[in-house]
């Protein structure tokens, strides 16, 4: 039998699920952008990874989607954007038309997450995932951040990335455990004059 748990302050969501038959708890804190705005950029100008044909190595772990939780997305638009000892980061077009999602595969505790939010919220605020699995006394964490392509780092004040991951896409940027998240104020946009505000997970209250 499964459990399940669900609270809602303001834009944090946290699940809390446990099985009997399997030792293991998951937490998800994700943030999407609260408002939904019509933005005129397409899912694959907004994440190119989209824009390639799907290989294998694309689609998540099938055994690992059964426990997932968090929002739906389109197994058949998910591709593989970067890979680590312990996790997967996947992008994916939403089951809702206009979203986009980020979904997180923790490999060693079977479990996966994902949140999704439409394409001008996105290109406002980007999209974030915190994953925590817990199997035989040992937690696993995956904290990741997705930017739009137009947004980089000012020079000098670039993001810690994991050092053990790799990425396909500069838009990606996954944090390693215990490090701090990004500064919001060390991103600009280059291509436009459409104000960014990277949403952290550290500023939502829990």
């Amino acid at each position: 039998m499964r459990t399940e748990r669900l609270r809602f302050p303001r834009i944090k969501t946290v699940l809390l699920i446990g099985a009997v038959t399997v030792a293991a708890a998951i937490t998800v804190s994700a943030s999407p952008a609260l408002a939904s705005t019509q933005f005129k950029l397409d899912s694959k100008s907004l994440i190119p990874a989209l824009a390639r044909a799907q290989v294998p190595s694309d689609v998540p772990s099938r055994e690992v989607l059964a426990s997932s939780v968090g929002a739906e997305f389109r197994l058949s638009s998910a591709r593989s954007i970067a890979v680590s000892d312990t996790a997967s980061y996947f992008v994916a077009e939403g089951a809702a038309p206009g979203d986009l999602c980020l979904v997180v595969e923790l490999k060693s505790a079977q479990m996966s997450a994902s949140v999704c939010t439409d394409r001008g919220s996105f290109y406002r605020r980007g999209l974030a995932l915190d994953l925590r699995g817990e199997e035989a006394h040992s937690e696993q964490v995956a904290t990741a951040y997705l930017i739009p392509p137009d947004v980089q780092p000012t020079p000098g004040h670039e993001p810690t990335r994991n050092a053990s991951v790799t990425a396909s896409s500069a838009q990606i940027i996954v944090i390693p455990t215990g490090g701090a998240g990004p500064d919001p104020a060390q991103f600009a946009r280059v291509k436009s004059q459409t104000p960014f505000h990277l949403t952290v997970l550290a500023d939502i209250d829990d």
